[in-house]
């Protein structure tokens, strides 16, 4: 899923997290695959007719500061629950073409024809474009951070050269760091993206992706 919009939130990844989950869940959404603080899915709903169209939501954490994060997020249609509402629209559209031809002329197709892709492009792009400005309001009323600026370039001078030390001191002696616990949890979480990815609720392509981000951390 394309993720193609953004927004800066003055609070820490996991706070960000938080706030993104709660807004997604008083919208009625159903969280699927959490992976706290980076990123998450959620299925959000919208009256249709019939039945209630979902529409997918992928969100990613992206720290950009000690108290900022950047909110990537990307929402598209999930078709498998349009059937039902495009089975109505498209029978009153064929309704529309083989009885009121008739009585309106040719007119009565162009306007059923019309009216059918209209429908499609308020589901495919229209909603889901509302969908994210609500969410991308949301998630920055109150706490709206600017966007990260590149770090301004300084002139570099030469320096004058540091004193020499009078005698070489002996170097001291610096204990081992301990050893780094994320790669075990990176492993988990990949381990995690793979049973979701077989009960369904990731695609092959958004499992890969996932687990190629995670890896690149090691």
């Amino acid at each position: 899923m394309t993720v193609d919009k953004h927004a800066d939130v003055a609070l820490p990844a996991d706070q960000a997290y938080q706030r993104a989950e709660a807004i997604l869940s008083e919208m009625k959404a159903d969280i699927a695959a959490p992976i706290p603080p980076a990123s998450l899915m959620a299925l959000i709903p919208h009256k249709g007719f019939g039945n209630p169209i979902r529409f997918r939501c992928q969100v990613m954490i992206q720290p950009t500061g000690p108290t900022s994060s950047r909110v990537a997020f990307g929402i598209r249609t999930d078709w498998n629950s349009t059937f039902l509402t495009l089975g109505i629209m498209g029978g009153i559209c064929l309704f529309n073409i083989f009885f009121l031809t008739a009585a309106v002329g040719l007119l009565a197709p162009l306007f059923s024809i019309a009216a059918m892709g209209w429908i499609v492009y308020d589901y495919a792009t229209a909603i889901p474009n509302r969908i994210g400005k609500q969410l991308g309001t949301r998630l920055t009323s109150g706490v709206s951070a600017p966007a990260p600026q590149p770090a301004p370039i300084v002139a570099m001078t030469p320096a004058a050269p540091p004193p020499q030390p009078a005698a070489p001191q002996a170097p001291v002696p610096v204990p081992p760091a301990p050893l780094p616990t994320e790669e075990t949890d990176i492993i988990a979480r990949i381990e995690k993206l793979a049973v979701l990815r077989d009960k369904g609720l990731l695609s092959p392509e958004e499992y890969e992706s996932r687990r190629t981000a995670l890896l690149d951390r090691l």
